[in-house]
């Protein structure tokens, strides 16, 4: 039988997982550093190039300069290519980012709503509205309560409230004279007569004037 069908081959094991975006822009960030470093290196070799054009071997520096300047130029394409993909693959894991940030909003969201509807099927709205018409009710009857107790008893016949209360305006008009009758100016000494704290707080009182002296 194995000769005729053969034999399975077993599954071929499991690979290492793929890098995340994550992961994919760190390695791109060191590669970029390290262009970097290159490009450096190249302006140290450029400057050094430089100051030696002068002298009896200027054509072979500028020939090296040449060289070191078209590697330059190469190394910073590389680095502007590789900035760009670095872009490109930010761009890509912001967008997976938000994606998943959606994906848990949506299910926190569902799961609330099924928490609300488990909440709201314990209430019975009927139930609410008659407790609020009994309460309502309950303070009317307090009220009257209230204005029963209030009640005055054995009130004279012919009892006006609001000339008892003209009478009583009255009263306080006569008792803030009286204060201000018997108000003694700080000013004026304990010490005095009493006709003379009579002149100084009743201003009806005026001093007669000394006599005139004979000539």
């Amino acid at each position: 039988m194995k000769r005729i069908f053969g034999i399975s081959k077993p599954p071929a094991p499991p690979g290492p997982p793929p890098p995340s975006l994550t992961e994919a822009s760190e390695t791109i960030d060191k590669r970029v550093g390290a262009i970097d470093e290159k490009i450096k290196q190249c302006d140290a070799e450029l400057i050094k190039y430089k100051s030696q054009m002068t002298g009896p071997s200027a054509n072979s520096a500028k020939q090296r300069a040449l060289t070191v300047l078209k590697r330059k130029k190469m190394y910073e394409a590389q680095r502007n290519s590789l900035l760009n993909t670095q872009f490109n693959v930010d761009q890509a894991n912001f967008a997976t980012e938000n994606l998943k940030l959606t994906a848990i909003t949506v299910d926190a969201l569902k799961n609330g709503a099924s928490q609300m509807k488990q909440e709201f099927a314990k209430i019975n709205i009927d139930q609410i509205e008659d407790v609020m018409d009994d309460m309502e009710e309950l303070l009317y009857d307090q009220q009257d309560i209230n204005e029963m107790l209030g009640r005055s008893y054995a009130v004279p016949e012919g009892f006006d409230e609001a000339e008892l209360e003209n009478e009583f305006a009255m009263l306080e008009e006569e008792v803030a004279l009286e204060k201000l009758s018997n108000h003694v100016p700080s000013y004026i000494p304990d010490s005095l007569p009493q006709s003379a704290t009579t002149m100084a707080t009743d201003p009806a009182v005026v001093p007669s004037a000394p006599p005139m002296m004979q000539r």
